[in-house]
């Protein structure tokens, strides 16, 4: 009776903690397979003195190789290397938003009129998962969203009406009286072919009411 509120409290503890590195492990993004940063090689690795950001990209480079990520770690010059990529990558990250996200749920929040850099890092908040990113977005307001589609239209006027149907706004514009009245030359050109269908036309029919005997 009395070890069950310790086991209690042991539980949450452990829940608590969980939920932590769950969230912490979100920024230090997937492997090339698409999984986590092991959290028991990281922490041997901080036991051994690197920094952890430092460590957590090696591991995530090496697939999770603890020892794979040991051997960059001890080379200077792989270590180097591997500061200035997470230089480059915090800088990238800035500016265009975290490229850690899958690009394919990036492109679904940005069709739906979201804005790239807000779609990213709703992403990477949320676990890469887009139905949660999705109400992290809308809990941001309008700030994050990219201007629509029919306030440019409505903006450019009838020529980017036109370019968008294949269609000339401005080829017939007649006022009412203009409207059903063909013009001289059009009549002129009727007369000149003669009834619709190509049948005779009234010359025709006099010459051959006179070329008839009696």
């Amino acid at each position: 009776m009395h070890g069950r509120p310790n086991e209690l409290q042991e539980w949450r503890s452990q829940r608590k903690r969980q939920r932590e590195w769950n969230n912490e492990r979100t920024k230090y993004g997937k492997t090339a397979s698409g999984k986590y940063v092991d959290q028991e090689a990281l922490n041997q690795l901080c036991q051994l003195g690197y920094e952890k950001s430092l460590a957590a990209e090696a591991l995530r480079q090496a697939e999770n190789d603890a020892q794979a990520a040991l051997d960059v770690l001890s080379s200077p010059v792989k270590r180097g290397a591997l500061q200035l990529g997470i230089i480059a990558q915090q800088m990238l990250e800035e500016t265009e938003g975290p490229q850690s996200v899958k690009a394919s749920h990036v492109a679904n929040l940005v069709t739906m009129g979201y804005k790239e850099k807000a779609a990213r890092g709703a992403l990477k908040a949320t676990g890469d998962k887009v139905t949660a990113a999705i109400d992290h977005l809308q809990a941001m307001g309008e700030e994050v969203r990219s201007p629509g589609p029919q306030a440019t239209t409505t903006a450019a006027g009838p020529a980017a009406t036109d370019a968008a149907t294949g269609t000339n706004s401005h080829a017939w514009q007649q006022t009412p009286d203009q409207q059903g009245t063909p013009s001289t030359s059009t009549a002129a050109a009727a007369a000149a072919a003669g009834p619709a269908g190509g049948g005779p036309s009234a010359a025709d029919n006099d010459a051959s009411t006179s070329s008839q005997p009696h």
